[in-house]
Protein backbone atom coordinates (compact mmCIF):
# COMPACT_ATOMS: atom_id res chain seq x y z
CA UNK A 1 0.00 0.00 0.00
CA UNK A 2 1.38 3.63 -1.09
CA UNK A 3 0.30 6.69 0.33
CA UNK A 4 -0.01 10.18 -1.61
CA UNK A 5 -1.41 13.99 -1.79
CA UNK A 6 -3.67 15.79 -3.06
CA UNK A 7 -3.43 19.57 -2.22
CA UNK A 8 -6.53 21.45 -4.33
CA UNK A 9 -5.48 25.06 -3.78
CA UNK A 10 -1.83 24.48 -4.98
CA UNK A 11 -0.95 25.35 -8.90
CA UNK A 12 0.75 22.95 -10.05
CA UNK A 13 4.30 24.12 -9.71
CA UNK A 14 3.48 25.15 -5.94
CA UNK A 15 3.54 21.53 -5.52
CA UNK A 16 6.72 21.24 -6.00
CA UNK A 17 7.44 21.26 -2.23
CA UNK A 18 5.64 18.07 -1.87
CA UNK A 19 8.11 15.92 -3.35
CA UNK A 20 10.01 17.27 -0.11
CA UNK A 21 7.78 15.20 1.95
CA UNK A 22 8.56 12.09 4.08
CA UNK A 23 6.10 9.06 4.02
CA UNK A 24 4.74 9.59 0.65
CA UNK A 25 5.05 8.16 -2.55
CA UNK A 26 2.84 10.14 -4.85
CA UNK A 27 2.25 13.46 -5.80
CA UNK A 28 -1.07 13.97 -7.31
CA UNK A 29 -1.61 17.18 -9.14
CA UNK A 30 -4.62 18.99 -9.42
CA UNK A 31 -5.53 20.72 -13.15
CA UNK A 32 -8.96 22.43 -11.89
CA UNK A 33 -8.57 26.04 -13.87
CA UNK A 34 -4.81 25.47 -14.16
CA UNK A 35 -4.90 23.50 -17.63
CA UNK A 36 -4.66 26.63 -19.75
CA UNK A 37 -1.79 27.50 -17.61
CA UNK A 38 0.01 24.75 -17.56
CA UNK A 39 3.82 25.16 -19.38
CA UNK A 40 6.46 22.35 -20.85
CA UNK A 41 8.68 23.97 -18.08
CA UNK A 42 6.09 23.26 -15.47
CA UNK A 43 5.74 19.51 -16.53
CA UNK A 44 9.48 19.68 -16.85
CA UNK A 45 10.53 20.27 -13.52
CA UNK A 46 7.81 18.54 -12.11
CA UNK A 47 8.62 15.21 -13.99
CA UNK A 48 12.63 16.09 -12.92
CA UNK A 49 11.61 16.02 -9.12
CA UNK A 50 9.55 13.15 -9.37
CA UNK A 51 12.96 11.32 -10.87
CA UNK A 52 14.47 12.81 -8.16
CA UNK A 53 13.21 12.38 -4.98
CA UNK A 54 12.54 8.20 -6.16
CA UNK A 55 8.32 9.43 -5.88
CA UNK A 56 5.45 9.19 -8.23
CA UNK A 57 3.43 11.63 -10.09
CA UNK A 58 -0.30 11.88 -11.06
CA UNK A 59 -2.79 14.22 -12.26
CA UNK A 60 -6.42 14.78 -11.96
CA UNK A 61 -8.49 16.38 -15.26
CA UNK A 62 -10.44 19.07 -15.05
CA UNK A 63 -14.00 18.45 -13.98
CA UNK A 64 -15.97 21.32 -13.77
CA UNK A 65 -18.61 21.16 -15.97
CA UNK A 66 -17.20 18.32 -17.50
CA UNK A 67 -20.40 15.60 -18.32
CA UNK A 68 -18.86 13.13 -21.51
CA UNK A 69 -22.37 11.97 -21.64
CA UNK A 70 -24.08 14.85 -22.88
CA UNK A 71 -26.90 15.36 -25.02
CA UNK A 72 -25.55 18.80 -26.02
CA UNK A 73 -22.63 17.93 -28.57
CA UNK A 74 -20.69 21.07 -27.85
CA UNK A 75 -20.79 20.43 -23.87
CA UNK A 76 -19.56 16.57 -25.02
CA UNK A 77 -17.06 17.61 -27.34
CA UNK A 78 -15.63 20.15 -24.83
CA UNK A 79 -15.58 17.66 -22.04
CA UNK A 80 -13.51 15.18 -23.84
CA UNK A 81 -11.32 17.49 -25.30
CA UNK A 82 -10.32 18.57 -21.57
CA UNK A 83 -9.62 15.67 -20.75
CA UNK A 84 -8.04 14.85 -24.30
CA UNK A 85 -5.25 17.92 -23.76
CA UNK A 86 -4.68 16.91 -20.25
CA UNK A 87 -3.75 13.19 -21.75
CA UNK A 88 -1.29 14.58 -24.36
CA UNK A 89 -0.11 17.27 -22.25
CA UNK A 90 1.22 14.78 -19.24
CA UNK A 91 0.07 11.71 -19.88
CA UNK A 92 3.63 10.49 -20.69
CA UNK A 93 4.68 11.93 -17.03
CA UNK A 94 1.76 10.24 -14.89
CA UNK A 95 1.23 7.18 -13.20
CA UNK A 96 -2.43 7.64 -13.71
CA UNK A 97 -4.77 10.34 -14.66
CA UNK A 98 -7.90 10.86 -12.62
CA UNK A 99 -10.93 11.88 -14.39
CA UNK A 100 -14.58 12.61 -13.78
CA UNK A 101 -17.23 11.84 -15.96
CA UNK A 102 -19.87 14.19 -14.88
CA UNK A 103 -22.60 10.99 -15.30
CA UNK A 104 -25.97 10.88 -13.01
CA UNK A 105 -27.77 8.66 -13.11
CA UNK A 106 -30.52 10.01 -11.06
CA UNK A 107 -30.92 12.11 -13.25
CA UNK A 108 -30.18 10.66 -16.96
CA UNK A 109 -31.72 10.54 -19.95
CA UNK A 110 -32.25 7.41 -22.58
CA UNK A 111 -28.38 7.29 -24.12
CA UNK A 112 -26.56 9.24 -21.82
CA UNK A 113 -24.59 6.75 -20.02
CA UNK A 114 -23.84 5.06 -23.66
CA UNK A 115 -22.62 8.14 -24.94
CA UNK A 116 -20.69 8.12 -21.60
CA UNK A 117 -18.92 4.70 -22.65
CA UNK A 118 -18.04 5.92 -26.07
CA UNK A 119 -16.19 8.43 -25.13
CA UNK A 120 -14.50 6.69 -22.16
CA UNK A 121 -13.02 4.50 -24.86
CA UNK A 122 -11.96 7.00 -27.18
CA UNK A 123 -10.17 8.42 -23.70
CA UNK A 124 -9.05 5.29 -22.35
CA UNK A 125 -7.31 4.27 -26.22
CA UNK A 126 -5.75 7.68 -26.17
CA UNK A 127 -4.26 7.29 -22.54
CA UNK A 128 -2.85 3.73 -24.11
CA UNK A 129 -0.83 5.91 -26.36
CA UNK A 130 0.89 7.75 -23.38
CA UNK A 131 1.42 4.57 -21.15
CA UNK A 132 -0.91 5.90 -18.87
CA UNK A 133 -4.42 4.98 -16.98
CA UNK A 134 -7.22 6.68 -16.78
CA UNK A 135 -8.78 5.96 -13.10
CA UNK A 136 -12.62 7.63 -13.29
CA UNK A 137 -13.41 8.73 -9.66
CA UNK A 138 -16.91 8.14 -8.59
CA UNK A 139 -19.27 11.21 -7.80
CA UNK A 140 -22.83 10.46 -8.00
CA UNK A 141 -23.04 6.75 -8.62
CA UNK A 142 -25.22 5.35 -6.35
CA UNK A 143 -24.92 1.57 -6.55
CA UNK A 144 -22.20 -0.91 -7.05
CA UNK A 145 -22.75 -1.81 -10.90
CA UNK A 146 -23.08 2.00 -11.68
CA UNK A 147 -19.38 2.18 -10.42
CA UNK A 148 -18.11 -1.43 -12.06
CA UNK A 149 -20.11 -1.09 -15.28
CA UNK A 150 -17.52 2.09 -16.20
CA UNK A 151 -14.85 -0.77 -16.56
CA UNK A 152 -16.82 -3.68 -17.25
CA UNK A 153 -18.66 -2.43 -20.31
CA UNK A 154 -15.29 -1.40 -22.04
CA UNK A 155 -13.79 -3.71 -21.40
CA UNK A 156 -10.29 -1.55 -21.41
CA UNK A 157 -7.17 -2.49 -19.03
CA UNK A 158 -6.08 1.11 -19.24
CA UNK A 159 -9.56 2.01 -17.56
CA UNK A 160 -9.40 1.60 -13.83
CA UNK A 161 -11.09 3.70 -10.98
CA UNK A 162 -10.35 6.48 -7.99
CA UNK A 163 -13.12 5.48 -5.20
CA UNK A 164 -13.59 9.03 -3.54
CA UNK A 165 -14.56 7.59 0.54
CA UNK A 166 -15.96 11.14 1.02
CA UNK A 167 -18.94 11.24 -2.31
CA UNK A 168 -19.47 7.31 -1.41
CA UNK A 169 -20.65 8.51 2.16
CA UNK A 170 -22.64 11.20 0.76
CA UNK A 171 -24.05 10.45 -2.00
CA UNK A 172 -24.12 6.38 -2.90
CA UNK A 173 -26.62 3.82 -1.06
CA UNK A 174 -23.49 1.46 -1.22
CA UNK A 175 -21.62 0.77 2.25
CA UNK A 176 -17.96 1.58 2.51
CA UNK A 177 -16.92 -2.13 3.00
CA UNK A 178 -18.81 -3.89 -0.17
CA UNK A 179 -17.19 -1.03 -2.34
CA UNK A 180 -13.59 -1.91 -1.12
CA UNK A 181 -14.03 -5.41 -0.85
CA UNK A 182 -15.96 -5.21 -4.81
CA UNK A 183 -13.79 -3.19 -6.48
CA UNK A 184 -10.55 -3.52 -5.28
CA UNK A 185 -9.30 -5.61 -8.38
CA UNK A 186 -10.31 -2.35 -10.36
CA UNK A 187 -8.88 0.32 -8.06
CA UNK A 188 -5.62 1.91 -8.48
CA UNK A 189 -6.38 5.32 -5.95
CA UNK A 190 -8.18 5.62 -3.05
CA UNK A 191 -9.17 9.61 -2.17
CA UNK A 192 -9.14 10.22 1.78
CA UNK A 193 -11.06 13.26 3.21
CA UNK A 194 -13.93 13.81 5.75
CA UNK A 195 -17.09 15.28 4.89
CA UNK A 196 -19.23 17.54 6.61
CA UNK A 197 -22.53 16.16 7.15
CA UNK A 198 -24.18 16.86 3.32
CA UNK A 199 -21.06 18.41 1.79
CA UNK A 200 -18.16 17.24 0.44
CA UNK A 201 -15.44 19.92 2.17
CA UNK A 202 -12.44 17.75 2.36
CA UNK A 203 -12.00 18.27 5.84
CA UNK A 204 -8.72 16.55 7.74
CA UNK A 205 -9.31 14.07 9.89
CA UNK A 206 -7.29 12.43 13.07
CA UNK A 207 -8.02 9.05 15.08
CA UNK A 208 -11.59 9.37 16.13
CA UNK A 209 -12.99 9.65 12.51
CA UNK A 210 -13.95 5.80 12.39
CA UNK A 211 -14.22 5.39 8.74
CA UNK A 212 -10.46 5.56 8.97
CA UNK A 213 -9.66 2.47 10.81
CA UNK A 214 -12.51 0.88 8.56
CA UNK A 215 -10.54 1.80 5.50
CA UNK A 216 -7.10 0.56 6.86
CA UNK A 217 -7.98 -2.64 8.21
CA UNK A 218 -10.14 -3.77 4.84
CA UNK A 219 -7.25 -2.26 2.68
CA UNK A 220 -4.79 -4.51 4.55
CA UNK A 221 -7.30 -7.55 4.72
CA UNK A 222 -8.20 -7.49 0.90
CA UNK A 223 -3.86 -6.62 -0.29
CA UNK A 224 -5.05 -3.76 -1.77
CA UNK A 225 -2.24 -2.51 -3.82
CA UNK A 226 -2.74 0.98 -4.74
CA UNK A 227 -2.57 4.05 -3.63
CA UNK A 228 -4.42 6.05 -0.53
CA UNK A 229 -4.17 9.52 -1.00
CA UNK A 230 -4.94 12.52 1.27
CA UNK A 231 -7.21 15.37 -0.17
CA UNK A 232 -6.88 18.53 1.19
CA UNK A 233 -8.18 22.00 0.68
CA UNK A 234 -4.38 23.39 1.56
CA UNK A 235 -1.16 22.24 2.86
CA UNK A 236 -2.41 22.23 7.05
CA UNK A 237 -5.08 20.65 6.32
CA UNK A 238 -2.70 17.57 4.90
CA UNK A 239 -0.05 17.73 7.10
CA UNK A 240 -3.34 16.94 10.11
CA UNK A 241 -4.20 14.20 7.61
CA UNK A 242 -0.88 12.73 7.48
CA UNK A 243 0.10 13.01 10.76
CA UNK A 244 -2.59 11.13 11.33
CA UNK A 245 -1.79 8.47 8.72
CA UNK A 246 1.67 7.85 9.93
CA UNK A 247 0.85 7.19 13.51
CA UNK A 248 -1.66 4.62 12.03
CA UNK A 249 0.89 3.32 10.15
CA UNK A 250 3.42 2.81 13.21
CA UNK A 251 0.36 0.98 14.79
CA UNK A 252 0.07 -1.27 12.60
Amino acid sequence: MKFGVLILSLSPKECLQLFEWDNVDIIQISLENQLEKLTAETIGLLTDKCKESGKRLAYHAPSADIFLGSRNIGIRKESINQIKKTIRLVGSHSEFITIHTGFTPRFANQNDFERCLSALKFLAKTAENYNTYLAIENVHEETIDQILNYCCLTNISSLRLTLDVAHLLLYSNISLDVALKVLSSKLIDIHLSRPDKDRDMHLPFNNNWNVLKEIMDITISEGYRGFITIEALNINDAKKSMKTINQYKIDI
